[in-house]
């Protein structure tokens, strides 16, 4: 008998599927668990601005074990705010993500909010 259902946790797994890296060293981590060492501030994109669009852009994050994003794509992202929140999101750097006081690389989602400014 099979188990039903699917596992808990991240919505719209792509499967075991990815770029053919093994994946074994690669640790799934909440954001939470990851210090941010500097975030870049997205630009507003100006096509959105003159909408009035608001809205985030759910982001997954690779960093290698210096903390430095080496991939990062947009998960849940309308298109007005993509280019914007990758151009800031490569910008991002973190502490290492350490595990048992060794540095390793992680994946991680994060979510970027574009809200109009009065």
């Amino acid at each position: 008998g099979d188990p039903e259902g699917q596992p808990e946790g991240e919505p719209g797994g792509e499967g075991s599927g990815g770029d053919g890296g093994g994946g074994s060293g690669l640790r799934s981590v909440h954001w939470t668990e990851v210090k941010v060492k500097r975030q870049a501030q997205p630009v507003y994109p100006p096509s959105a601005q003159a909408m009035h669009i608001e809205g985030s852009c759910t982001l997954r994050f690779i960093i290698d074990e210096r903390g430095v994003p080496t991939s990062v794509t947009p998960t849940v992202c309308p298109a007005p705010f993509q280019e914007s929140a990758l151009a800031a999101a490569a910008q991002w750097r973190f502490y290492p993500m350490k595990v048992n006081g060794v540095a390793q690389p992680a994946t991680f989602q994060l979510v970027l909010r574009f809200r109009l400014s009065e």
